[in-house]
């Protein structure tokens, strides 16, 4: 049976079927879909990423948003295996929920797995619903398949990559 982190993958599967119920807001902005990212390390990827998110308007306050990802990341890391990671935090310093995709230019080590996806999603403090388990739990559905992952790591342009991700809701 093919493992997919910590969980086998009957299991995750059954999580993301429970999570994934719900509405049909997309969880996406083209402004927020970083290409061709350089980053020698996790730290570098998070810090650009959380910049678009600042600069953006999605974040208020930087340090304490990534001191939430970092301390995150201390707990568990969010490299998932199939060359993504998604790192994430809920802080004070989130106006509102938000996922900022990257794509790196070149593979980096994160956490001893090689990835080139990123998806860093931020989720204000006070959100006490199931917001934040419903973002990964509908990213996490479609990066299973083989074939979206590919889509994305081929895609030549923001515009694709902004419709491969536009399947992605809550």
């Amino acid at each position: 049976m093919q493992s997919v982190g910590i969980f086998d993958k009957h299991a995750f599967m059954l999580l993301l079927y429970v999570l994934g119920m719900g509405s049909e807001k997309m969880i996406i902005e083209k402004k927020l879909i970083c290409l061709d990212i350089v980053g020698d390390n996790k730290q570098n990827i998070i810090n650009n990423l959380s910049e678009v998110a600042f600069q953006n308007g999605k974040i208020n306050d930087l340090e304490a948003y990534r001191n939430a990802v970092y301390k995150r990341e201390e707990e568990f890391s969010t490299a998932l295996g199939y060359l993504v990671a998604m790192p994430h935090g809920r802080s004070n310093g989130v106006n509102e929920p938000f996922v900022v995709f990257g794509r790196c230019k070149d593979e980096i080590v994160w956490d001893e797995n090689e990835i080139k996806l990123i998806f860093m999603i931020g989720i204000p403090f006070q959100n006490r619903d199931k917001t934040h388990m419903k973002i990964l739990a509908n990213i996490s559905r479609k990066l299973i398949d083989d074939s979206f992952r590919e889509s994305l790591l081929s895609a030549q342009n923001q515009d694709e990559i902004f419709n491969i991700l536009s399947q992605i809701t809550i």
